[in-house]
């Protein structure tokens, strides 16, 4: 190259054609690699935005998890009260029946056992008149 401008041989033309193709590969390459860079950055903040709204969701779910078990316990509990109620009541009421006739027995039977001493004192006093006075 004479002129250093101008290729002067086929062989130099086609250097020079083939330099210049390289130029514009290894520059488009640059942008590339340049854009491979924008993106990498870009998915990484994406896949850190990512990993923060995953916490966030599970932390929300966690949350309403737990306010849900709470809410259900009540809820299960409340139920479980106003169906058990009525039969509590009835067992209460027959509890309280049977103590009652248990107690009226007892009390029954505590003035028969009276009864039956205050005749068993009589005759003692009888017989022990009857023999003092023979």
């Amino acid at each position: 190259m004479n002129d250093k401008t101008q290729p002067t041989t086929i062989k130099e033309a086609l250097i020079a054609e083939l330099l210049s193709d390289l130029d514009v590969a290894i520059q488009k390459t640059d942008k590339v690699i340049q854009e491979a860079a924008k993106i990498e950055h870009s998915l990484t903040i994406s896949a850190k935005a990512l990993i923060v709204a995953g916490e966030k969701y599970k932390s929300t779910i966690n949350t309403f998890t737990e306010e849900t078990k709470e809410a259900l316990s009540k809820h299960i509990e409340q139920e479980t009260f106003s169906a058990l109620s009525p039969i509590i009541n009835e067992l209460k009421q027959a509890n309280k029946s049977l103590i009652s006739s248990e107690v009226n027995k007892l009390k029954y039977q505590q003035k028969r056992n009276f009864i039956f001493l205050s005749s068993l004192l009589v005759l003692n006093i009888a017989v022990s008149l009857v023999i003092f006075f023979k």
